[in-house]
């Protein structure tokens, strides 16, 4: 992929600052990008910073402000307004929370707040409020980045799986529901737990968050677009490619 694609494109990344979604933006930035990125924790976000630091010729601009409510989201909006002039090109949301890896009706009340809050309230509350700046410009990229759980259910992660099916939906019915407007709705489903650089990879063939990367700059340029047909799959092998 030409990285001039991408040179000087307005992008938020939601969840920027996670072992995925920090090699996104460091992609990007690498590409000539603007890439903005909100994040709770200032922690986080200066650790994003250090790490890209020496990215390329990007501009990274961070914001500490969490996006899980609508004052929240509408904060990083007003903020993103001030910092661009208004213009935004693309959203990828990559987007996750804490998993609590036990049977699903054992969760306690708190924990599954918590879960919808930052799996599916978090994905609402982005797409609510930069999906209308996108239509409003006449066009722009919105990219959800989702896991394989929707495909299949085990024990122990049945949340991920409510999770990931919702994520799908949301996705699919975003595209139709913006088919005609210029916005390209999709989602990169990667069928793989993701090796990162705070998190080696254990097995073969494991998919790694320089290829999730490299998929989302991949599909942010794509000229190939069908409102019906918006999923994309990384899976688990060596060779794995855009399906």
């Amino acid at each position: 992929m030409p990285a001039e694609t991408l040179t000087n494109q307005v992008i938020l990344v939601a969840g920027g600052t996670g072992g995925v979604g920090e090699e996104i933006v460091r992609f990007l930035l690498g590409a000539g990008a603007t890439v903005a990125v909100p994040s709770r924790s200032d922690a986080n976000l200066q650790r994003l910073r250090d790490y890209c630091a020496d990215a390329g010729p990007g501009q990274l601009h961070t914001l500490q402000q969490e996006m899980n409510t609508p004052d929240g989201a509408d904060n990083v909006r007003a903020w993103l307004r001030e910092r661009t002039g208004g213009r935004l090109d693309a959203v990828v949301a990559a987007l996750n929370g804490r998993f609590y890896g036990k049977p699903f009706h054992t969760l306690a009340w708190a924990e599954w707040q918590d879960f919808l809050a930052n799996y599916l309230t978090a994905h609402f509350l982005t797409a609510r409020t930069f999906l209308p700046l996108l239509e409003k410009q006449g066009g722009g990229r919105y990219l959800m980045i989702n896991g394989g759980a929707a495909d299949a259910v085990y024990p122990g992660a049945v949340e991920l799986s409510v999770a990931a099916s919702a994520q799908l939906a949301m996705t699919k019915g975003m595209a139709l529901e913006t088919a005609g407007s210029g916005v390209q709705v999709s989602s990169l489903v990667i069928y793989s737990r993701v090796a990162t650089r705070h998190e080696a990879a254990t097995y073969p063939g494991q998919v790694t968050s320089q290829q999730v990367a490299e998929h989302v700059a991949a599909l942010l340029t794509s000229s190939d677009y069908n409102p019906r047909h918006v999923v994309h799959a990384l899976h688990l092998t060596p060779a794995s490619s855009l399906a």
